[in-house]
């Protein structure tokens, strides 16, 4: 049974989708008209099956706070990481401001950081008792995110 949310965003990835179709346009140009040569029909179904593939994989980012978990997931739920909110030590609980050339999807970042986020911004960072990397969660809502933690998490 599923326990009812807290806390619920979803991020639409647009660089990502906009990069990846305008990729996937160029290269069927590319290949078919830029050398005189046509590609084969197979050929040219694998690269469409590659780019809708990663497209499908991160074309959201879904941050979801319930009873017990904070769920980070991308795209159709096959990347997702669940953190225990016992696990999460309030007082570590801060806003950060992540720049672009950090990168965007889900990065290991300077300082131990691990960065999840679809573009820069604010991000509400945190540790947990378990590990040494400091989590990084880019939010359109960064206040309300880390009320809701600093509500749930551990003390």
């Amino acid at each position: 049974m599923n326990t009812p949310l807290v806390y619920k965003e979803t991020q639409i990835f647009h660089i990502l989708i906009i990069f990846m179709m305008a990729f996937l346009a160029g290269f069927v140009a590319l290949l078919n008209f830029g050398t005189g040569t046509y590609v084969s029909f197979n050929s040219l179904l694998g690269v469409i099956v590659l780019f809708v593939g990663i497209i499908a994989l991160f074309f959201n980012f879904t941050i979801k706070i319930d009873e017990a978990f904070l769920t980070l997931s991308f795209g159709i739920g096959l990347i997702k990481v669940k953190y225990p909110l016992k696990n999460i030590t309030a007082q570590t609980i801060t806003q950060e401001k992540i720049p672009g050339w950090i990168g965007l999807g889900i990065r290991l970042a300077p300082g131990g950081r691990l960065v999840y986020n679809t573009k820069p911004g604010k991000a509400v960072c945190f540790n947990t008792f378990t590990g040494k990397l400091r989590v990084c969660i880019v939010s359109n809502t960064p206040d309300a995110l880390e009320n809701i933690l600093k509500e749930r998490s551990a003390l």
